[in-house]
């Protein structure tokens, strides 16, 4: 059976109180790798210790917006780790990997037959972002100051409320919600560094760049403008294309 990795076109978005949709990437078991200096090398050696090129490309964060294909009209809102380096991580393994870190709306029933919809936390590791065939565009909003496993917990940490107005005054508890609570949460614990912009900017620009790249034909069939198998990424605290 062909593996169609073609990406999903789908019109502007506001997102939309539900998310009836799932993902699963099965993660696959990573060997971590570090530097032991040697504790009897003198302080004075003129060597430099050696650092991989994981070590020093630090990760970014990236905003991830999904196809619904149920919602034609809106996107489903992520949280992506990637590396900082496309090309060089591109040589380096030949695919672009990443962590997810996201809220998901469930469907349960209980004894009395009653149906409710509560939103859960979850995260995983997508070993190739090809294979992502809904992911449609990943926006650099910010460069991690934390290790990865230090954000992970601030990101687990994140309230997730249920679709009760819970989470403030008139709101309706989503996706895009626990988004923005979560990028607050990176910047209280300084975990992250970005332009300061507020998060009503970081949205707003995310839909302008959805509709600036549908414009372009971005999604649709036959786009001969880059590689359409690749997740169309930009990066905000540059204002450029990284993957067109």
């Amino acid at each position: 059976m062909p593996n169609n990795k073609s990406r999903m076109h789908i019109p502007r978005s506001s997102n939309p109180d539900t998310d009836k949709y799932s993902l699963i990437s099965e993660p696959k078991p990573r060997t971590p790798t570090a530097f032991s200096p040697n504790p009897s090398s003198s302080s004075s050696s003129p060597f430099k210790p050696f650092r991989s090129p994981a070590m020093r490309n630090k990760a970014r964060l990236h905003l991830a917006l999904y196809a619904l294909p149920k919602y034609p009209d809106a996107y489903h809102y992520a949280l992506l780790l990637r590396p900082k380096d496309v090309a060089a991580t591109l040589a380096l393994s030949g695919v672009l990997s990443a962590t997810k870190h996201h809220v998901k709306t469930t469907i349960r029933t209980n004894a009395d037959g009653v149906v409710s919809h509560p939103c859960i936390y979850e995260t995983y590791h997508i070993h190739d972002l090809a294979d992502e065939p809904l992911l449609l565009a990943s926006i650099i909003v910010g460069k991690l100051s934390a290790s990865q496993d230090r954000v992970g917990e601030i990101l687990a940490r994140v309230p997730v409320h249920q679709d009760d107005g819970s989470s403030g005054p008139g709101a309706k508890f989503n996706d895009v919600e626990w988004v923005r609570l979560a990028v607050e949460a990176l910047r209280q614990a300084d975990a992250v560094k970005d332009d300061g912009r507020e998060w009503e900017g970081v949205f707003e620009e995310s839909l302008n760049y959805m509709r600036r790249k549908q414009a372009e034909g971005r999604w649709e069939v036959g786009w001969k403008g880059g590689n359409p198998e690749a997740v169309a990424t930009f990066d905000l605290l540059t204002g450029k294309d990284v993957l067109f």
